[in-house]
């Protein structure tokens, strides 16, 4: 019971950050030298999340983890495509 809800929290807490850091990188009341440190960690964290998905899709010979990474890929490609769009258009 106790891992449960430690586990739920550690989600919501990493969804709060990471939404956070998201909205950071394209708003301009941040300063810039903050937006590029925080979409580095946004990136390399994406990064991360492909490449261990990617590895043990390999590692494991399942097709279903090498899917499931190139889906990440795509959605993140998409995520900053979308993000990029909207931060050309309030300009």
């Amino acid at each position: 019971m106790l891992d449960d809800i430690l586990e739920f929290a550690a989600d919501i807490i990493f969804d709060i950050v990471l939404e956070g850091a998201i909205d950071g990188v394209v708003s301009k009341k941040v300063p810039m030298v903050l937006r590029v440190i925080l979409g580095v960690i946004v990136a390399s964290l994406y990064i991360a999340i492909i490449g261990l998905l990617l590895y043990v899709g390999i590692k494991e010979d399942s097709v279903l983890f090498t899917l499931l990474a190139a889906f990440v890929a795509i959605g993140s490609c998409r995520m900053v495509v979308k993000k990029y769009n909207e931060t050309r258009t309030e300009e």
